[in-house]
């Protein structure tokens, strides 16, 4: 028994409370056997070292995400690019500090290169948490809820910016002249960053309305 809610339902995010819970909502490229290794393939439906540094993956035919997009090499690719992007602050690329890069081969084939030689690829990666494949769309969603966020947290500053900068035009008034003129010039400029923010900020809630 859990005490705590699930948390958020990406796992490459915390907090995460749950993982028991999410590990019956995800699928998994590869699946751990009883002695937890590595060994079961599933949406992965084979893998192969070319040599100690490439590792080829095949993956499964004809999956859906529940958003009715496909599962195929194009998303697990944009999954792992995802990770590996430090703007996105998943907690799991750790996992990924020894991969140099991942090729599309084809539409159902991945071609994995590494830095170094890499024996626990396959259960850190392929049945770790980043082999737990989530839609090109919904990561997507992810990074516009991160950056409205972040518009949300610019937008506090600017409108103190502003007020900064009305109570300083308003003084200066008062005194006419060319201070007058550079603070009024301050306040127009502050009101036009604020305008932005505030259009680029209406814009991503309309994308993201309904969505977490």
């Amino acid at each position: 028994a859990f005490p705590k809610y699930v948390g958020l339902m990406n796992p490459n995010h915390w907090p995460i409370n749950d993982f028991a819970t999410l590990a019956q909502i995800y699928e998994r490229l590869v699946y751990r056997d009883g002695s937890y290794r590595a060994s079961i393939p599933f949406l992965a439906e084979s893998w192969k070292y070319l040599d100690p540094v490439t590792v080829t993956t095949n993956l499964r035919q004809g999956v859906k995400y529940h958003d009715g997009s496909d599962f195929n090499a194009h998303s697990v690719k944009f999954q792992i690019d995802w990770i590996n992007d430090k703007k996105n602050g998943c907690w799991d690329r750790a996992y990924l500090s020894l991969l140099e890069s991942v090729e599309i081969v084809d539409d159902h084939t991945l071609k994995w290169h590494f830095k170094k030689p890499w024996a626990a690829f396959s259960g850190g990666v392929l049945a770790g948490i980043p082999g737990w494949p989530i839609s090109a769309e919904a990561l997507k969603m992810d990074v516009m809820l991160k950056e409205l966020k972040g518009i949300e947290g610019k937008l506090k500053a600017a409108k103190k910016k502003v007020q900064k900068a009305e109570k300083k035009a308003t003084s200066a008034a008062q005194a006419g002249g060319n201070k007058a003129a550079k603070a009024e010039k301050k306040l127009q400029k502050e009101r036009k960053s604020l305008a932005k923010l505030e259009k680029k900020l209406a814009s991503i809630k309309k994308k993201t309305v309904g969505n977490k």
